[in-house]
């Protein structure tokens, strides 16, 4: 009887990582889908500024700052929710 237990709980345990897992990396789409809407949104905001003329040096450094930033973000997220995927993927192949 306690040989059938101990699978049981370890299946547990692993449905229980794999859940973790899933909801980290919906929620690390979220913050991907999140920064790029601010980027977009720069985007424009920096397109409407020079069609009009009015990117200053200072603007033009603070939105490339931003940019860049948001890049490491960006970067940071993706290698994130690729550790996400291969873990999830290595769980999937464990149970086979």
């Amino acid at each position: 009887m306690r040989l059938l237990f101990i699978p049981v709980q370890v299946l547990l345990e692993k449905e229980c990582e794999k859940n973790a897992l899933l909801e980290m990396l919906l929620q690390t789409r979220g913050e991907v889908t999140e920064v790029c809407q601010q980027l977009k949104q720069l985007r424009r905001e920096v397109a409407e500024q020079r069609e009009h003329g009015q990117v200053r040096s200072g603007c033009g450094k603070r939105a490339e700052k931003t940019k860049s930033a948001d890049n490491r973000k960006l970067f940071n997220i993706a290698h994130l929710s690729t550790d996400s995927g291969e873990k999830i993927e290595k769980f999937g192949k464990q149970k086979h």
